[in-house]
């Protein structure tokens, strides 16, 4: 889906630019060229001034684009282009209702002052796309309701008393993507449910909200690939969400967590980055049948990564840095969650990892606090690693590097004697696995860490 609406639209896009170049008889200016005191002056000149665009139903839209003789005829192929336009408006310069025609609105500018309305209305739409705008100075830089097979991709949205991009109701099968979105009173993009869509490659920064919100429910959806920074909320926040990948996002300076999701299904959350935060770095409120893989969490005041319930999913190859709690944590409604190939550095103030839940496995993890003994070489630490709280769990294996790779289990093995590239359980290990629940049974004696 999203390959084959992101070729279409570029070429939509160069026809846009000539009919602005030869049709309207003036020039488009690039949008990030608009800023600072004198951007108005040269927005005017750039664009051709109009009022706004009120249209409701398909109808509405034919006879407008016939009379404007917009390019286009409202099919997929050929698309209305509304372009080249500035709006300054006290209401808002474009509402759409109740569409299902193909339409561009692309190359323009919308701009207002601290009392004018939101920059867009789009309401019941499928089939449009909002792409290469400067939004700045509205309420909401844009404001949308219920949309499906909708883009809005590339634009600039800065300096709204509100959200930059707000979508009510259910976006389906749609993309927001490559949007520059900064000094909002609000959050970057807020959005009540959203399924079957991608939010990629977003820059947002300095906005008095969340970086991006999903408030209600998130289905089958990517969140990739953007970047946010310096927002007094939440980094990234999701509802509940259902087979959601979110993947390689860049996180920094957030107030309160950096991703956050508050209920999971078969979720994969893969090689993000997230610093500098106020609470948690990755925060789970429920976690089923996860896959939490490779992050990078650093310099937050609380939990590197803290779940608070849920079964049944996997956390490896997560490095956690420098946090004010705990570098994992796992509450009291949490069970068959299985930690592994972890590293925690320098995390709280005494133990670096809790557990407060049930059935749960820490193995295979590096502590820095922990690296030592390791008398017969074999990558592992001599004495295991407690952990605290009300489950009296342990790491059996810490590693004493966190680039060894550790031993496995040799059927017949009866005394550890492997080494990273050796066979081979320490400690006369056994492996009873009865269903989706793994016991660890030891046959060393265990040297509790003292705390």
């Amino acid at each position: 889906m999203r390959t084959s609406k992101t070729t279409w639209i570029t070429l939509l896009m160069l026809a846009s630019l000539m009919v602005i170049a030869f049709g309207n008889g003036v020039v488009l200016a690039d949008p990030a060229d608009n800023q600072g005191p004198d951007s108005e002056a040269t927005a005017v000149l750039a664009y051709t001034p109009h009022d706004a665009i009120w249209i409701d139903g398909n109808a509405e839209m034919v006879a407008q684009a016939t009379a404007e003789m917009w390019p286009g005829n409202g099919s997929e192929s050929a698309p209305y282009m509304i372009t080249g336009y500035y709006f300054d408006q006290y209401t808002q310069p474009l509402r759409i209702w109740n569409t299902d025609l193909h339409w561009v609105f692309s190359g323009n500018e919308v701009t207002g002052d601290p009392t004018v309305q939101c920059g867009t209305w789009i309401t019941n739409c499928s089939n449009g796309v909002i792409s290469d705008n400067y939004i700045h100075g509205r309420h909401a830089g844009m404001w949308l309701e219920d949309l499906t097979n909708f883009s809005i991709i590339d634009n600039i949205v800065s300096n709204n008393r509100a959200h930059a991009i707000e979508i009510a109701g259910v976006v389906r099968e749609s993309v927001i993507s490559g949007n520059t979105i900064d000094g909002n009173l609000g959050s970057g993009i807020r959005i009540t449910a959203v399924i079957d869509s991608v939010v990629s490659e977003n820059s947002i920064t300095d906005c008095d909200g969340a970086g991006i919100q999903v408030l209600s429910t998130a289905d089958a959806s990517e969140f990739y690939d953007n970047d946010i920074c310096e927002v007094t909320s939440i980094g990234l926040q999701l509802g509940y969400s259902t087979s959601v990948h979110v993947e390689r996002n860049s996180i920094s300076n957030a107030t309160a967590s950096g991703i956050y999701i508050l209920g999971s299904e078969s979720c994969t959350v893969f090689n993000n980055s997230v610093s500098n935060g106020q609470q948690n770095g990755i925060r789970f409120t429920n976690c089923n049948f996860g896959s939490i893989e490779n992050n990078t969490v650093s310099d937050c005041l609380d939990a590197g990564i803290s779940v608070s319930s849920g079964t049944n999913s996997t956390f490896r190859f997560n490095r956690v840095h420098n946090t004010g709690q705990y570098g994992f944590e796992l509450g009291a409604s949490s069970s068959n969650m299985t930690i592994t190939r972890n590293a925690f550095y320098s995390c709280g103030s005494n133990c670096q990892i809790l557990d407060d839940g049930t059935d749960n496995m820490f193995i295979f993890n590096f502590y820095n606090d922990w690296s030592s003994p390791d008398e017969n070489l074999d990558g592992i630490v001599d004495n295991p690693y407690s952990a605290d709280g009300s489950s009296l769990n342990l790491d059996p294996y810490p590693l004493s590097d966190p680039n060894i790779v550790p031993v496995t289990p040799t059927s017949g093995t009866e005394t550890g004697t492997g080494t990273s590239e050796g066979e081979g359980f320490p400690l006369n290990l056994a492996v009873v696995a009865a269903g989706a629940l793994v016991v660890i049974v030891l046959g060393g004696f265990f040297v509790r860490r003292k705390l």
